[in-house]
C-alpha cells in the first residue's frame, strides 16, 4: 500500500469514527431529554412564544375550516369533461400549471379561480350565514365630487335631504353635492327605526328620483310623506335620550360579526 491510499484510509476511517461519535452523542441527548421532568421544568419557551401556546394554535388551525381549491378545480374538470391539457388550452397556460392548481394546498388568484369554474359553466358567489348569496356593491352608485366612493359603513342620502350638521354649518365654497352621508349617530337613529337595509343609491336612481319629485306630484307627495316620517322616527330616537334602539343595532351587529368569524374564522 502507498502512501497516498494509506491516507485515504484513514481520512475515511476518521471520518465513520466523527459519524459514530455524532450518533452516539445524539443518543445521549435523547435519553436526558426522556429523563427529564417535564412538569417540573415548566413550558418551553422559543422566542416569545411556550411550546404549549404554539401547538394549541396548530390544533386549532388544523380544525378550521379551510377551502378546497385543488378539490374544486377537480371538480370543475370533471364536471366540464376536461383533460389537464384541454383546460391548460382554454385557461392559456401549460398542462403542468393545472397540475399544480390540483395539487393540496394550492392558492389560486381569485380571477384565475373563477376563470376555471366558468369553464364548466361554475361561478363564484358570497353567502351569508343563512346561504343568501350576497350581490356585490355596483359599479354605478353615487360618488362625491371629487369621484371618490362614500365611506360603505355609512348611509348616502339624495342631495335634498341634507343633514342636520351641514344645515347649521353650510359651506358656499363648493359645488352643489351629489349626495350626503350621516355620521354614525344619526345613520343609527335611522336604522333602528328603518326595516332593512339599503344601499348607497346608483346615479340612475337618483336620476330618476329628480324626474319623478319634478314631474309626477302624485308619487312626489307619497315619496316625501315617507321621508318625513321616516326623519321624524329617527328623530324620536335621537332626542328621547334613550339609546336602546341603538344598542340593539350595535348589538346585532357585533352578534352577526361573532357568528361570521365562527363560520369564517379565515376571514379578516
Amino acid at each position: 500500500m502507498n502512501r497516498a491510499s494509506w491516507e485515504a484510509t484513514m481520512e475515511s476511517v476518521q471520518e465513520r469514527a466523527a459519524w459514530v461519535a455524532e450518533g452516539v452523542e445524539v443518543w445521549k441527548a435523547r435519553a436526558r431529554l426522556a429523563a427529564l421532568d417535564w412538569a417540573a421544568v415548566g413550558p418551553v419557551r422559543f422566542g416569545d412564544v411556550d411550546v404549549e401556546e404554539r401547538s394549541a394554535e396548530s390544533d386549532g388551525a388544523a380544525g378550521r375550516p379551510e377551502f378546497d381549491v385543488a378539490g374544486h378545480v377537480l371538480r370543475a374538470r370533471r364536471r366540464g369533461d376536461l383533460s389537464q391539457r384541454e383546460l391548460a388550452i382554454l385557461l392559456g397556460v401549460s398542462q403542468s400549471t393545472v397540475n399544480r392548481y390540483e395539487q393540496p394546498g394550492a392558492d389560486l388568484a381569485v380571477g384565475r379561480f373563477a376563470q376555471v369554474l366558468a369553464e364548466a359553466g361554475l361561478r363564484l358567489a358570497v353567502l351569508d350565514e343563512t346561504g343568501t348569496e350576497i350581490e356585490p356593491v355596483s359599479a354605478r352608485e353615487v360618488r362625491d365630487n371629487g369621484g371618490r366612493r362614500f365611506p360603505a359603513h355609512l348611509d348616502v342620502f339624495p342631495p335634498d335631504q341634507v343633514p342636520s350638521h351641514r344645515i347649521s354649518r353650510p359651506r358656499y365654497d363648493r359645488m352643489p353635492t351629489k349626495a350626503w352621508c350621516h355620521h354614525r349617530s344619526t345613520r343609527d337613529c335611522y336604522r333602528a327605526v328603518r326595516a332593512d337595509e339599503i344601499d348607497h343609491p346608483t346615479v340612475d336612481e337618483l336620476a330618476r328620483r329628480r324626474w319623478v319629485l319634478t314631474c309626477r306630484r302624485l308619487e312626489a307627495r307619497v315619496i316625501r310623506t315617507a321621508e318625513r316620517r321616516l326623519r321624524v322616527a329617527a328623530a324620536s330616537v335621537w332626542t328621547s335620550g334613550t339609546s336602546a334602539a341603538i344598542l340593539r343595532h350595535r348589538e346585532h351587529l357585533a352578534r352577526a360579526s361573532a357568528s361570521s368569524q365562527r363560520a369564517h374564522p379565515d376571514v379578516r
